[in-house]
């Protein structure tokens, strides 16, 4: 695969001291909705927390559901056909490393802090410090000196003649309503106003393109597009759980205490009605029984683990 390309919709601002970061602050961890729901959980944002999310597009790295040019230029998703879901995390892992190590070769100390793509919400900056993505629209003091700063959300390809699909609508959402119900610095509006006017987009969404990038997070990303998206409620899931979960296959069931009836009664007392038959979970290799308030799991040859909805 060819060196990362460039990615040209960040930008630096002066404004940096306050929340200090180790150089560079990076985490480059990928999360499904429900781990980023419970990473915020317990976050410590610290005395100052952001206030604003400011949207972009990365254009380079396109990707084959917004692509850039021809589709063998969309790199993002290039070649993962047959690929198991691990290496693809794998694979892309390496490509927000060298998105890191082009950001560092620039003198930077910190970047974006999610990249979004169709799959996971991946951690870059980490949210409790100052990013650089929207040169003014970093961060600002008000009147009074107060720090305020921003979260910046790159969702990946171009989004120049394209929306976002399905599957990045329902990551967005998520991640958006989850940070807004865990700081409560911000609502999911737009505020129109001039360009380069932080302050005018305080406790709100904004855009890449109110600061300095006409075209991020590209022409179909208007307010009227992305802010209906971002606020509506989740939609009803009529099978919550995933395809790749199949019925149970292992020869050996009753090694999973589920022919207990004092399991099933006491996990039903909890978790209410059950509705699934035993599954197989093939890529973390357990047994999973879906409830209506929760799953029960376990590991082979540990004990079983209650997971709340």
């Amino acid at each position: 695969m060819a060196e990362l390309p460039l990615m040209p919709c960040v930008e630096r601002n002066v404004q940096r001291a306050v929340l200090a970061a180790p150089r560079f602050a990076y985490l480059g961890t990928p999360l499904t909705l429900a781990e980023f729901v419970s990473y915020l959980a317990s976050y410590d944002f610290g005395s100052i927390a952001p206030d604003q999310v400011v949207l972009h597009n990365t254009a380079n790295p396109d990707a084959s559901w917004a692509p850039l040019g021809t589709s063998d230029a969309a790199w993002w998703d290039r070649d993962e056909a047959g690929m198991s879901l691990t290496a693809i995390r794998n694979k892309r892992n390496k490509q927000l490393d060298a998105i890191k190590a082009y950001y560092v070769s620039l003198g930077w100390d910190a970047g974006p802090h999610l990249f979004i793509d169709e799959r996971w919400i991946w951690l870059f900056t980490p949210l409790n410090t100052v990013g650089v993505h929207a040169k003014e629209g970093n961060s600002y003091r008000d009147s009074a000196g107060k720090l305020h700063y921003t979260i910046g959300c790159e969702f990946v390809g171009w989004f120049g003649k394209r929306g976002w699909p399905a599957s990045m609508q329902a990551l967005a959402r998520g991640a958006v309503q989850a940070l807004r119900a865990q700081i409560k610095t911000f609502d999911i509006v737009y505020k129109p106003a001039p360009p380069h006017t932080p302050a005018a987009h305080q406790g709100s969404v904004a855009f890449h393109r109110d600061y300095n990038k006409p075209a991020c997070p590209g022409a179909v990303i208007t307010p009227a597009y992305a802010i209906p998206i971002l606020s509506a409620p989740p939609p009803p899931v009529a099978d919550p759980w995933p395809a790749r979960w199949g019925p149970i296959a292992t020869p050996a069931g009753e090694q999973w205490g589920w022919a207990n009836a004092v399991y099933w009664k006491s996990h039903w007392e909890r978790l209410g009605p059950c509705r699934s038959h035993l599954l197989y979970d093939n890529e973390h290799q357990c047994i999973m029984q879906c409830f209506e308030r929760g799953v029960i799991r376990q590991l082979s040859n540990a004990a079983w683990e209650g997971c709340y909805l």
